[in-house]
Protein backbone atom coordinates (compact mmCIF):
# COMPACT_ATOMS: atom_id res chain seq x y z
CA UNK A 1 0.00 0.00 0.00
CA UNK A 2 1.12 3.59 -0.81
CA UNK A 3 1.66 6.07 1.41
CA UNK A 4 -1.07 8.71 1.23
CA UNK A 5 -0.17 12.39 0.18
CA UNK A 6 1.63 14.37 1.75
CA UNK A 7 -1.64 16.99 2.08
CA UNK A 8 -3.70 13.92 3.33
CA UNK A 9 -1.26 12.40 5.43
CA UNK A 10 -0.31 15.79 7.25
CA UNK A 11 -3.23 15.77 9.61
CA UNK A 12 -4.12 18.07 12.92
CA UNK A 13 -2.61 15.10 14.50
CA UNK A 14 0.47 14.82 13.43
CA UNK A 15 1.43 18.59 13.89
CA UNK A 16 0.86 17.90 17.76
CA UNK A 17 2.11 14.85 17.39
CA UNK A 18 5.68 16.26 16.27
CA UNK A 19 5.64 18.83 18.79
CA UNK A 20 4.95 16.62 21.58
CA UNK A 21 7.99 14.41 20.43
CA UNK A 22 10.13 18.05 20.24
CA UNK A 23 9.20 18.88 23.59
CA UNK A 24 9.74 15.33 24.88
CA UNK A 25 13.73 15.61 23.01
CA UNK A 26 14.27 18.56 24.59
CA UNK A 27 13.61 17.56 27.62
CA UNK A 28 16.40 14.57 27.60
CA UNK A 29 18.81 17.24 25.56
CA UNK A 30 18.15 19.19 28.87
CA UNK A 31 19.18 16.20 31.01
CA UNK A 32 21.98 15.63 28.94
CA UNK A 33 23.66 19.12 28.46
CA UNK A 34 23.56 19.46 32.79
CA UNK A 35 26.35 16.95 34.80
CA UNK A 36 24.58 15.26 37.43
CA UNK A 37 26.11 15.65 40.86
CA UNK A 38 27.09 19.42 39.89
CA UNK A 39 23.96 21.56 40.95
CA UNK A 40 24.32 22.82 37.53
CA UNK A 41 20.53 22.84 36.40
CA UNK A 42 19.61 26.57 36.53
CA UNK A 43 16.13 25.65 37.19
CA UNK A 44 15.47 25.76 41.01
CA UNK A 45 12.70 24.15 42.95
CA UNK A 46 10.04 27.09 43.44
CA UNK A 47 8.29 24.56 46.00
CA UNK A 48 11.55 24.69 48.12
CA UNK A 49 12.20 28.59 48.06
CA UNK A 50 8.33 29.21 49.28
CA UNK A 51 7.48 26.42 51.57
CA UNK A 52 11.17 25.47 53.10
CA UNK A 53 10.97 21.71 52.26
CA UNK A 54 11.22 19.83 49.41
CA UNK A 55 8.73 18.31 47.25
CA UNK A 56 8.43 15.07 45.08
CA UNK A 57 9.79 16.58 42.08
CA UNK A 58 13.06 17.59 43.93
CA UNK A 59 15.58 16.27 42.53
CA UNK A 60 14.33 15.11 38.91
CA UNK A 61 16.58 17.29 36.85
CA UNK A 62 19.89 15.73 38.29
CA UNK A 63 18.01 11.91 38.15
CA UNK A 64 17.01 12.53 34.82
CA UNK A 65 20.74 13.50 34.02
CA UNK A 66 21.55 10.62 35.60
CA UNK A 67 19.02 8.63 33.52
CA UNK A 68 20.64 9.43 30.18
CA UNK A 69 23.90 8.45 31.28
CA UNK A 70 22.32 5.05 32.25
CA UNK A 71 23.15 5.46 35.89
CA UNK A 72 19.96 3.88 37.01
CA UNK A 73 20.83 3.96 41.08
CA UNK A 74 22.43 7.52 40.61
CA UNK A 75 18.67 8.73 39.25
CA UNK A 76 16.75 6.61 41.68
CA UNK A 77 18.59 8.22 44.75
CA UNK A 78 18.07 11.48 43.51
CA UNK A 79 14.40 11.37 43.56
CA UNK A 80 12.55 8.13 43.44
CA UNK A 81 9.98 9.26 41.21
CA UNK A 82 13.04 10.01 38.70
CA UNK A 83 12.20 6.17 36.78
CA UNK A 84 8.38 5.95 36.31
CA UNK A 85 8.70 9.52 34.81
CA UNK A 86 11.52 9.18 32.90
CA UNK A 87 10.12 6.07 31.43
CA UNK A 88 6.73 8.00 31.16
CA UNK A 89 8.68 10.56 28.45
CA UNK A 90 10.29 7.69 26.50
CA UNK A 91 7.59 5.45 26.02
CA UNK A 92 5.56 8.46 24.92
CA UNK A 93 8.68 9.13 22.52
CA UNK A 94 8.21 5.84 20.77
CA UNK A 95 4.47 6.40 21.20
CA UNK A 96 4.90 9.50 18.67
CA UNK A 97 7.42 7.98 15.94
CA UNK A 98 4.94 4.91 15.73
CA UNK A 99 1.96 6.97 15.34
CA UNK A 100 3.78 9.11 12.89
CA UNK A 101 5.33 6.31 10.68
CA UNK A 102 1.86 4.03 11.07
CA UNK A 103 -0.37 7.60 10.12
CA UNK A 104 3.02 7.95 7.80
CA UNK A 105 2.17 4.51 6.19
CA UNK A 106 -1.56 4.65 6.35
CA UNK A 107 -0.95 1.42 7.99
CA UNK A 108 -4.15 2.09 10.97
CA UNK A 109 -7.14 4.11 10.37
CA UNK A 110 -6.54 7.71 12.01
CA UNK A 111 -9.09 7.57 14.19
CA UNK A 112 -8.27 4.43 15.50
CA UNK A 113 -4.89 5.72 16.12
CA UNK A 114 -5.84 8.88 17.98
CA UNK A 115 -8.18 6.71 20.20
CA UNK A 116 -5.58 4.75 20.92
CA UNK A 117 -3.05 7.20 21.68
CA UNK A 118 -4.96 9.27 23.35
CA UNK A 119 -5.97 6.16 25.66
CA UNK A 120 -2.46 4.58 26.32
CA UNK A 121 -1.10 8.08 27.14
CA UNK A 122 -3.49 8.41 29.54
CA UNK A 123 -3.01 4.98 31.39
CA UNK A 124 0.61 5.55 31.45
CA UNK A 125 0.14 8.82 32.66
CA UNK A 126 -1.86 8.12 35.58
CA UNK A 127 0.82 5.14 36.60
CA UNK A 128 3.88 7.06 36.25
CA UNK A 129 2.03 10.33 38.24
CA UNK A 130 0.63 8.83 40.33
CA UNK A 131 2.98 9.64 43.35
CA UNK A 132 2.48 12.96 42.37
CA UNK A 133 -0.60 13.44 41.93
CA UNK A 134 -1.70 11.73 45.00
CA UNK A 135 1.27 14.39 46.80
CA UNK A 136 -0.89 17.88 45.30
CA UNK A 137 -4.26 16.52 45.91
Amino acid sequence: MQPESYSAMFTPYQPVNISIAAIILGIFLYSALFTPGENTHPVRCVYIEYAGTSCPTCGLSEGFSQMVRGNLAGARESNVNTIPLFSFFLLQLFMRAFAFFALYRNMIPKKLIAAGDSSLSLVLFLLCFRNLIFFWI
